[in-house]
């Protein structure tokens, strides 16, 4: 699959499956010779009203009884028991064209065998049950493993079992944290001090007591791949509701940004954030809050090198300030990057990217925003720094191109550099608009347009590259204006280390209709989002961290680049 660069290695596509409203059940069917498809299971009400709690895929079309498998805990991660859920669920079944099913479906209690008939289009019916049986996860991983001193992070290897320390540090006498899989344990105690200069091997039992895997530990240093990544280590590290972690909901207006450094996310609600919510990047765990003395963010993302980086909003005429810093103590005073004026005619603040490392060489973008009901926008500041310090900023105006955006979050473009030399390599930038959504690659004065990754239900104007392990990338996150019709958010990412973009139409049509179902629920809000790469600092891992604030979807990928 040729792409404006290169081959396209990677989708990532993440979709949402419960939604505040429902479809009917006459939808499209998955398979043309089966009347009922899948039957999924959300929550009534509550709290989590409309979260997914079971799917049922029927692939024995002369099936008579369903039993949806429905988790012990939900959320999985809780410790809250799903009996509460289970006398009342609302249940959803996918029917071929012309097929029904009687009593209609509604509210269902899977405790009880539930008989339903079915019809199909040429009047022949059978008879069916439905039912429900909770079932203890069989989950067994480790997901992160950090020795305490020195601190070190494992490289896991998910489908061999081994985690790699690595370190030329004495490993010899040395305790260690882990994160596992929702209620798993662990044997023996990693907190225990183990000599790692030889393997030592922890044993992970799942919830339900049976499953088990064995992991081998041991501190070394493993070989890179010579240049970008391997695709195929793609790790999903969690996929949550926004509100599970105090964001705000989708009605309620937030221009969303986001960060990552010292393993931790950042998310920004802006306008006028002053205090910033802070997630553990493996687990999605809220774990405090970052509140800077003093500042008052527009938008926040990070360098390469572990830098959070952020800026204050400006209207034309006044002073940005970009700001940054490698903790999240509040109490610390970020340090100013760069300041300087506004030479655009409309806001800055609410768009902020960058490529590189702030304290060497680094490009920076900032994306100027419409007037709603004003003006629209077709300008950006690009400034570049060189050796930690500022050279050059400079206004680029798109208009003569026919680029042309409105206000933020919703209309807002998004420009990102394609290289530490966007004079050479270019830049691109997406938006909502009318329905064209077209990724536009711009080099010299030509739009070279990449293709289109959305329509007229989605707004892909979450944009952002990153260099990783010699290797330049960039993702690009399509959140849906309407969810509660289960339109999911797309994340794709490209390895864009050609300089040389002459492809003007990249196309992945074996992965268009590819959907990782979640469990987070929303509707028509704010079609607002951001979606930010991050380096990790042993230089193994680029995670790629998105939120849909419609979709109420926020979670991480991490791809490594070791050599297998």
């Amino acid at each position: 699959m040729e792409l404006i660069m290169k081959k396209i290695y990677l989708i990532f596509l993440c979709a949402l499956a419960a939604a505040g409203c429902h479809k009917p059940e006459f939808i499209e069917p998955t398979a043309d010779r089966q009347g009922l498809t899948s039957l999924t299971a959300y929550v009534a009400d509550g709290e989590y009203a409309d979260d997914q709690l079971a799917k049922f895929d029927i692939q024995d079309e002369g099936q008579t009884r369903y039993v949806l498998a429905v988790p012990w805990y939900y959320p999985e991660s809780s410790d809250e028991e799903t009996t509460q859920y289970m006398t009342k669920v609302r249940l959803r079944a996918e029917l071929a064209p012309n097929w029904t099913i009687s009593p209609k479906i509604t509210l269902v209690d899977l405790t009880k065998e539930n008989e339903f008939t079915l019809t199909n289009p040429k009047g022949e019916t059978r008879s069916i049950v439905i039912t429900g049986q909770r079932v203890r996860s069989s989950a067994c991983d480790i997901v992160n493993f950090k020795t305490v001193s020195p601190i070190v992070n494992g490289i896991i290897d998910k489908e061999r079992k081994v985690i790699l320390l690595p370190t030329t540090k004495d490993m010899s006498e040395v305790a260690a944290g882990v994160t596992l899989s929702p209620h798993a344990t662990i044997s023996p105690d990693p907190s225990q001090k183990y000599d790692y200069t030889d393997t030592v091997k922890f044993t992970v039992t799942a919830d339900d007591g049976v499953s088990k895997s064995v992991y081998s530990v041991i501190a070394d240093i493993p070989e890179k791949l010579p240049k970008g990544v391997n695709f195929g280590s793609v790790q999903l590290l969690f996929n949550i509701n926004t509100t599970s972690v105090g964001l705000k909901p989708y009605d309620q207006n937030a221009i969303i940004s986001l960060a990552s450094i010292e393993d931790k996310v950042i998310v920004c609600e802006a306008p006028a954030a002053t205090s910033m919510s802070v997630v553990d990047i493996y687990t999605g765990a809220k774990v405090g809050s970052y509140a800077p003395e003093d500042v008052s963010c527009g938008a926040i993302t990070n360098d390469d090198a572990g830098h959070l980086i952020m800026v204050n909003e400006a209207a034309g005429g006044e002073e940005v300030i970009i700001l940054k810093t490698s903790t999240l103590d509040g109490a610390v005073a970020p340090d100013t990057v760069h300041t300087f004026t506004n030479g655009c005619a409309t806001p800055v603040g609410h768009r902020l990217k960058v490529i590189g490392d702030v304290t060497d060489n680094a490009v920076i973008t900032l994306t100027a925003e419409g007037v709603a009901g004003v003006t629209a926008a077709s300008e950006f500041v690009m400034s570049v720094i060189m050796s930690g310090i500022p050279v050059l900023d400079t206004v680029v105006n798109l208009s003569p191109l026919g680029a042309s955006w409105g206000a933020a979050p919703v209309n807002i473009a998004t420009v990102v550099p394609a290289s530490l030399n966007p004079i050479a390599d270019g830049i691109f930038y997406d938006h909502y608009a009318d329905g064209a959504c077209v990724l536009h690659y711009i080099k010299g004065i030509t739009d070279k347009s990449a293709g289109a990754y959305g329509d007229w239900s989605m707004n892909p104007n979450c944009l952002d590259t990153k260099s990783f392990n010699g290797a330049n990338f960039l993702a690009l996150f399509s959140v849906p204006h309407f969810p509660e019709y289960d339109m999911g958010p797309r994340l794709y990412v490209w390895d864009i280390s050609d300089p040389d973009i002459t492809s003007p139409e990249p196309k992945a049509p074996d992965c268009q209709n590819e959907w990782i179902e979640g469990k987070q629920s929303g509707a028509s809000g704010v079609a607002s989002g951001d979606v930010v790469m991050a380096p990790s600092t042993d230089g193994y891992y680029l995670n790629v961290i998105y939120l849909d604030h419609n979709s109420q979807a926020f979670g991480v990928y991490t791809v490594d680049c070791i050599k297998r």
